[in-house]
């Protein structure tokens, strides 16, 4: 099934991020040199199916990404430092403050 971000319930950021990644994404596998790897050729359907693999793994992300601030606002209504906040998700509590005191 693939999904248009234009059916999606995000806000402009959120597609504006979809959007980055997606043409991160595109340009990353634009620069990879065909002759410079043992790729076996896809047919039209894998290419199919391996497009929608990296959209619908790109629309996990952001569902994630808003997940994680949901629940960094839910921390600190329950007083949690952002010295804790940032342990929890793997950076820094200046990291993690600068990232997400908008969400709280």
């Amino acid at each position: 099934m693939l999904m248009r971000i234009e059916d999606t319930d995000l806000t402009p950021a959120q597609r504006a991020e979809l959007e980055t990644a997606g043409e991160l994404a595109a340009d990353y596998f634009e620069s990879i040199d065909p002759s410079a790897t043992m790729l076996v050729p896809l047919t039209f359907e894998a290419k199919v199916e391996a497009f929608q693999r990296v959209r619908n793994a790109v629309t996990h992300q952001v569902e994630a990404d808003r997940e994680v601030a949901s629940a960094v606002s839910a921390a600190r209504e329950a007083r949690m430092s952002w010295r804790e906040i940032g342990e929890a998700i793997g950076v820094s509590g200046e990291a993690a403050r600068l990232r997400y005191s908008k969400a709280s």
